[in-house]
């Protein structure tokens, strides 16, 4: 954890560490002296699995003299932190500009890039636009900073989070104010790409506009991401599905929290927080935790809480249903998970094939009538395919696009498979089939 404190001279910037087994707090370290005001501050991190390799820390800041700082900050298997050192990543951008916020995705991606959103003041124009820009974990800059925020000019509450490789995918959010009323918010998203030293932004994004702000955060898992905000005119969090590709959004829920006292009649949740379980390192999950400040009243007293809500990034409406059993005894049908829209390690499996099973088919088609002959059931024959059995398994991967239109899209999925001998189907012999599962994307 980091924070700001002013000892006079100025703010300085320091942190410590929180174990995540007990809660125990490490010594403070000093990241930056008082020299001035800081005017923002964000953190991120990298594990490490090997004990040849030190974890770390990475700070970036908005220094006294207007420049964007990064700091390395090394993080051993117990005991304190270690500065390793700062650089200059963005300078003060001229006499009528400054920087005013900033914000570093949650981890590396695997190449060990970041991406830091900044959001640049003109006072001469009267504007504030959103920049991105690419950083490697030494410090050097990748990309400079680069406008993603087109004709916004009131941009604020920048946040970004994401990951991966060839090409890596972040997701930045932010609030745009009506620029005639400075009364209304309107919710906006851009999709980066990042391939080499290039770093790309997808068509902005709009969700929702509000009288409140939405003070927007996103959590980011391989294929989507997920954003938190505040919920106008309510004491509950909105969550968002959001396309890693795209930007695309999908429609929002809401999250209530319960609270602990009961003389509470009035309630004020606020500075939603995100993290998904990626960013410790475990890409193939989706689950996160959602945190925010939660203030209730009463004609008597006044309290202040933290709340915490786990979330899953895959709809729990997502679902399979088997819609008939196999034939000829030719093995089980399965999936890896939920066949969640957004999930790329969706996967349709093949288990129990006997030594004399070498090919399977997997059939992919729409919901219609099932054919039967004799005991197999079968889906029509629709998008077919091929592949090899090795040790009586087979698996067909079939990402799902992060597309919210998907929702409530139905597919029919079976395995056919080839075992000379077997006729459970006379007209067809040395074929049977499993199971027959359907699919409901949600």
């Amino acid at each position: 954890m980091s924070w700001l404190d002013n000892v006079g001279l100025g703010d300085e910037l320091n942190l410590r560490l929180v174990d995540a087994d007990d809660s125990g707090l490490s010594g403070t370290l000093n990241i930056a002296p008082a020299d001035g005001t800081i005017v923002d501050h964000d953190l991120a991190g990298e594990s490490s699995l090997s004990t040849l390799t030190t974890s770390r820390v990475f700070a970036v800041w908005i220094d006294a003299d207007g420049d964007v700082r990064f700091a390395r900050i090394s993080v051993p298997a117990s005991g304190d932190a270690s500065l390793s050192s700062t650089f200059t990543i963005a300078t003060d951008p001229g006499v009528s500009d400054e920087w005013k916020e900033v914000s570093i995705a949650r981890c590396t991606n695997d190449d060990g890039d970041f991406v830091v959103a900044l959001v640049r003041e003109s006072s001469f124009l009267g504007t504030r636009r959103v920049y991105a820009m690419m950083v490697d974990r030494n410090g050097s800059v990748v990309t400079p900073p680069t406008l993603i925020s087109g004709s916004d000019d009131d941009c604020q509450r920048v946040s970004v989070d994401g990951g991966g490789s060839n090409p890596s995918r972040w997701v930045v959010t932010w609030e745009e104010a009506d620029v005639v009323t400075f009364t209304q918010f309107t919710l906006r998203a851009v999709a980066l790409a990042g391939f080499g030293s290039s770093l790309t932004a997808s068509t902005i994004r709009s969700h929702g506009t509000s009288f409140s702000r939405f003070d927007p955060q996103v959590g980011w898992r391989p294929g989507m991401a997920i954003v938190a905000f505040e919920r106008p005119f309510s004491d509950a969090i909105s969550v968002c599905m959001l396309c890693d590709t795209t930007a695309q959004i999908g429609e929002d829920t809401s999250t209530a929290f319960d609270w602990p006292d009961t003389i509470f009649t009035d309630y004020e949740t606020s500075d939603a927080v995100v993290a998904m379980r990626s960013s410790g390192g475990d890409t193939s999950a989706h689950e996160g935790l959602l945190l925010c400040r939660r203030v209730g009243t009463s004609s008597i007293a006044t309290q202040t809480v933290i709340a915490s809500r786990r979330y899953d990034a895959f709809d729990l409406n997502a679902a399979v249903t088997t819609l008939s059993f196999g034939c000829g005894g030719v093995g089980s049908i399965g999936v890896s998970s939920l066949p969640a829209i957004g999930n790329p390690d969706f996967r349709v499996e093949l288990t129990g094939a006997k030594p004399g099973a070498a090919v399977a088919i997997l059939n992919v088609a729409a919901p219609q009538p099932l054919a039967t002959c004799g005991s197999c059931s079968f889906a029509v024959l629709e998008t077919l395919y091929i592949l090899p059995i090795v040790g009586g398994e087979a698996t067909k991967a079939l990402p799902i696009p992060c597309n919210p239109s998907l929702a409530g899209v139905r597919a029919d999925v079976q395995w056919i498979v080839y075992e000379p001998g077997i006729a459970p189907c006379s007209p067809v012999p040395d074929f049977g089939a499993t199971g027959l599962l359907r699919l409901t994307l949600n």
